[in-house]
C-alpha cells in the first residue's frame, strides 16, 4: 500500500464510456479505514467511480462520491454501472492510503490483510498473482536492507526464482491482465551489439515489443503513460520532426485499440498545445492537420474541432523551418526594403510597437548587446501603430542602429496574420534563406541560439 495518494479526480464519463454493471465484494482484515472510495487509472490520472452510474441509494461522501462502508466483519460491497478491466484502487479517506487491485471484467471478491492484497483462494487469478509478485518484491527489499555477506548470491537466487515464477504463471495464464502488465513494464530485449549507437537504435526499435497494444485494459493502468513518457523523454530527439515521427509511429501501432488511441491522441495534442517549448507548435500543427482535419479523431465535437483547426491554420507560415513571409516596406531612411532582399547569414526580425514598454526594453537590450552581435546578423525593425514621422523621431531619440520599416496599414494587417502576432514585441530569427530557425524568443536568447547553430 502507498501512503500518499495523489489528488482524486471526478469521473469523466464522456471520456471513458463505461457501461457494464458489476459488483465488488470487499473482505478486509484489519483495514486502514472503514470507508472506501473505488478509483481507477486512466492514463496518467486517477478518477473516482461513484457519481455517474452508481446506485442512487448508496452512501456518499461530502462530494457526492459513492462510499463503500466496511462493517465490523471487514465486509462491504460496491456496485457500479461502468467498470472495465484494468488496475483499480481502494482508497481510504481522509488520509487517502490505498491498495491496488485488478478488475478483470466480472463480479469480484477482494481479500486483503492490513495494507496488502492477499494470496487468498477467494481472490481472482490476477490478484493472487499480484499478491505473489508483491511478496517477491518485499523479499528483494528486505535483502537490500539487511545486506548479508552473500547478498549477491542471494539476490541472484531470488531473481532466478522470480523468473521461474513468471514463466510458470505465463504458461498457465497466457492472457492474464496482471501478467501482461508486468511484461509491459519490462525493458525491451536487445541483441548483443558492441556499437553503442546501434544498440540504442535496436532498443528503441524493440521498445514496445513486450506491450500488448491491443489490450483494452492497457489505458486503465499507469504503465502505458509511463512507457510513452520514457519513449519521448529518453529515446526521442527533442527536435520537433523527430517527435512527429514518434507520435506517428505510436499512433499507427495503437489505432485498432480505439480507447487507447483516443487517449493518446488527446493527450499528445494537449501536451503540445500547452507546451512553452519553441517548435512544439509544429507538432501540434501536424497532429491537427493529419489527425483531426482528416477525420481520425471522430470523438471531437464540431465546435472544438473548428477551434483546433483554426489554431493550426493560424500557425502556418510561422513554424520552425518555414520560409518567412516576404514583404517590402519603406524605412525611416526613405529606402524600400524587402525582407528577402537582406543579404545576411542571420536576420533578427523585430516586430514592435514603439509605444509598448516591453518593446522599449527589448530595443534597449539590442543596443546593449550591439558589440556582441555577430557581424553576419542584421536587425530589421518592423513598426506597428506608429506613423513614419513618429518613428523617425523615436529612432533618433533612442539611438536605434538598425533599419526600421513602417508598413502601410493594409500591410500591417497582412503581417499580423502572416506572423501570428498576438502581442508585442515578437522576435523571429531567420537564416540566410530567410527560413525561421527560432521565434518568440528574447533578445538575450539570440546569441546562444546562434552559437548552437554555428556548432
Amino acid at each position: 500500500m502507498r501512503t500518499h495518494f495523489m489528488s482524486l479526480c471526478f469521473l469523466l464519463v464522456t471520456l471513458t464510456g463505461f457501461s457494464q454493471t458489476n459488483t465488488i465484494r470487499f473482505h478486509l482484515e484489519d483495514p486502514p479505514g472503514k470507508e472506501v472510495l473505488v478509483v481507477y487509472y486512466y492514463g496518467d490520472k486517477q478518477y473516482i467511480l461513484g457519481k455517474e452510474g452508481s446506485s442512487p441509494t448508496a452512501p456518499r461522501d461530502e462530494n457526492g462520491n459513492q462510499l463503500v462502508l466496511i462493517d465490523e466483519n471487514g465486509k462491504g460491497s460496491f456496485t457500479h454501472e461502468g467498470m472495465k478491466p484494468g488496475m483499480y484502487l481502494m482508497v481510504f479517506p481522509p488520509a487517502n492510503n490505498f491498495i491496488e487491485f485488478v478488475f478483470e471484467g466480472s463480479d469480484l471478491d477482494v481479500y486483503t490483510k492490513g495494507n496488502y492484497i492477499l494470496d487468498h483462494p477467494g481472490n481472482s487469478v490476477s490478484n493472487r498473482i499480484k499478491a505473489q509478485n508483491d511478496a517477491f518484491q518485499k523479499r528483494r527489499y528486505q535483502l537490500q536492507q539487511e545486506k548479508p555477506a552473500d547478498l549477491e548470491q542471494k539476490m541472484e537466487a531470488l531473481t532466478n526464482e522470480y523468473y521461474s515464477f513468471l514463466e510458470e504463471k505465463r504458461t498457465a495464464y497466457p492472457s492474464n491482465i496482471y501478467l501482461g502488465l508486468l511484461k509491459a513494464a519490462e525493458n525491451a530485449d536487445v541483441p548483443e551489439i558492441e556499437d553503442k549507437n546501434k544498440r540504442f537504435y535496436a532498443y528503441r526499435k524493440n521498445y514496445f515489443d513486450k506491450i500488448d497494444m491491443t489490450a483494452d485494459w492497457l489505458v486503465r493502468t499507469p504503465i502505458f503513460n509511463q512507457k510513452i513518457n520514457e519513449y519521448f523523454e529518453k529515446l526521442t530527439s527533442k527536435v520537433p520532426d523527430s517527435i512527429i515521427v514518434a507520435v506517428d509511429r505510436i499512433a499507427s501501432m495503437i489505432e485498432p485499440n480505439e480507447e487507447l488511441y483516443k487517449y493518446f491522441i488527446i493527450d499528445r495534442l494537449n501536451t503540445y498545445a500547452k507546451s512553452k517549448i519553441m517548435g512544439h507548435d509544429k507538432i501540434y500543427h501536424h497532429m491537427a492537420m493529419n489527425y483531426y482535419a482528416k477525420g481520425k479523431a471522430p470523438w471531437t465535437e464540431q465546435e472544438q474541432l473548428n477551434k483546433i483547426l483554426d489554431n493550426a491554420k493560424a500557425m502556418e507560415g510561422t513554424l520552425i523551418g518555414d520560409s518567412a513571409f516576404n514583404f517590402t516596406a519603406e524605412s525611416t531612411t526613405g529606402q524600400k526594403l524587402s525582407l528577402h532582399g537582406i543579404e545576411s547569414k542571420y536576420t533578427l526580425l523585430f516586430l514592435m510597437d514603439p509605444f509598448c514598454g516591453h518593446c522599449k526594453d527589448a530595443s534597449n537590450k539590442i543596443i546593449e548587446l550591439k558589440d556582441q552581435l555577430p557581424s553576419e546578423l542584421r536587425v530589421l525593425g518592423v513598426v506597428f501603430n506608429a506613423s513614419m514621422e513618429e518613428m523617425k523621431r523615436i529612432k533618433g531619440e533612442r539611438n536605434y542602429f538598425w533599419h526600421c520599416v513602417v508598413p502601410s496599414l493594409d500591410l500591417q494587417n497582412d503581417l499580423r496574420k502572416a506572423y501570428n502576432i498576438k502581442t508585442y514585441p515578437m522576435i523571429y530569427l531567420l537564416d540566410s534563406k530567410k527560413e525561421i530557425v527560432a521565434k518568440q524568443i528574447s533578445v538575450e536568447q539570440v546569441l546562444g541560439i546562434i552559437d548552437q547553430l554555428e556548432q
